[in-house]
């Protein structure tokens, strides 16, 4: 494990964790109503193939560390970078089922950003300051618009609008189709840079009309979709990682002062907040009325409530921290950062399958589809696991 992330555990383990409700709406760790899940015999992964880029124009590639792959359609995407002190980066396009290549497309950006697919298009930030949009079909190039920073965070597509952060301070909203700027937003100050902590920044959230941002300043932003408005603004108690998520009116995001956070959209007002048993740097998943988030373990909540009904700890005598999880079916796929691989029932956190890569994982969520993992690893890889069910069941 890298010095870094042996230093972001030592400083974000604690202790452990429960619930229970005080008067402001906190949820604090109480022993007696924490729910461990039962430890089980869980299955081992099967590795069915690893991509490296290779030589681009004689210069050595490899996938980026600080950001994950998605998987649409069964195509898998993933942005590549040289790095051996050139500037050039690439978006790739694999078949999700052997990972042969489909296509690339060759920019100017080292360290492009985890992309977004919508619509048939891919869209990334880059090193370059643009924000790109490139068809699914073969990789061509559909627009390109150029920001006065670096674009390294994940853009996000709501109602045929792209929303994309980029370092120069500014959130912009650009049109889907063409990438015509529709209004940008300045926040006086470079917007979540974490480099300092060896991920790749927080990106925003977008729904219900809204865009949820995280700034360096450690403040949640909410700014409406339509006209770029400032709508709210709220201190959080630590420095976010993750990205932020809403669902159903609420906005969800985590920090590392290891507390989960539930505000209502519309006006920013605090619901309730849960104390894990360790700094937060993973995305929230909202799950059929649940809340799924990791830090020293993988915590189930109530979305409502922020009641814990279940923690689940594969390897309670690892420290080391869980990333974003991922959805399909019943089952939550998530990493932690030392490389393991777990597959857990989402209903009482119970190990169904679990896989050791081998080396360090960002906390950034696994691309999942049809019970394979697709996960990025610091040795710069991106590799396909299928996680193996028991034989009494199928996931």
């Amino acid at each position: 494990m890298s010095t870094l992330f042996a230093l972001l555990i030592l400083l974000i383990a604690g202790c452990t964790s429960g619930s229970v409700t005080d008067n402001e709406g906190t949820t604090e760790p109480d022993s007696t109503s924490a729910i461990q899940s039962e430890r089980a015999e869980p299955s081992l992964g099967e590795l069915l193939w690893s991509f490296k880029p290779g030589a681009v124009n004689e210069m050595p590639y490899w996938v980026s560390p600080l950001t994950s792959a998605i998987v649409a359609d069964a195509v898998v995407y993933v942005g590549a970078s040289n790095f051996a002190g050139g500037k050039e980066g690439s978006l790739h396009a694999l078949d999700a089922s052997d990972g042969s290549l489909l296509w690339s497309y060759n920019h100017n950006g080292h360290t492009p950003s985890t992309p977004t697919a919508a619509d048939g298009v891919v869209y990334f930030g880059s090193e370059d300051h643009n924000i790109y949009a490139v068809g699914v079909a073969q990789g061509d190039l559909l627009w390109a618009v150029t920001t006065d920073g670096h674009v390294r965070s994940k853009p996000a597509v709501s109602e045929e609008t792209v929303f994309a952060i980029s370092q120069d301070g500014n959130l912009y909203a650009l049109d889907a189709s063409q990438g015509m700027l529709r209004w940008r937003l300045q926040v006086n100050q470079p917007i979540n840079d974490s480099d300092s902590l060896g991920t790749a920044p927080s990106s925003p959230a977008a729904d219900d009309g809204g865009v949820f941002i995280v700034g360096n300043d450690r403040i949640l932003r909410a700014v409406d979709a339509l006209d770029g408005t400032l709508l709210w603004e709220f201190e959080l108690g630590g420095q976010v990682v993750g990205d932020p998520a809403v669902a159903d009116g609420v906005v969800y995001v985590g920090a590392l002062d290891r507390k989960l956070y539930a505000l209502h959209a519309a006006d920013g007002h605090v619901l309730w907040s849960h104390q894990t048993d360790g700094g937060i740097q993973s995305t929230p998943l909202v799950e059929a009325g649940k809340i799924f988030v990791g830090s020293a373990g993988m915590n189930a909540l109530d979305a409502l409530t922020g009641e814990l009904i279940w923690r689940s700890d594969p390897d309670p005598e690892n420290l080391d921290s869980f990333g974003s999880p991922a959805v399909e079916d019943r089952l939550l796929y998530v990493a932690s950062y030392e490389g393991q691989l777990y597959v857990l029932d989402k209903e009482d956190g119970s190990p169904v399958a679990t896989h050791d890569v081998g080396e360090n994982i960002g906390p950034k969520a696994p691309a999942v589809a049809n019970g394979v993992m697709y996960v990025v690893t610091k040795d710069r890889f991106l590799h396909a696991i299928r996680l193996i069910a028991p034989q009494n069941e199928e996931p």
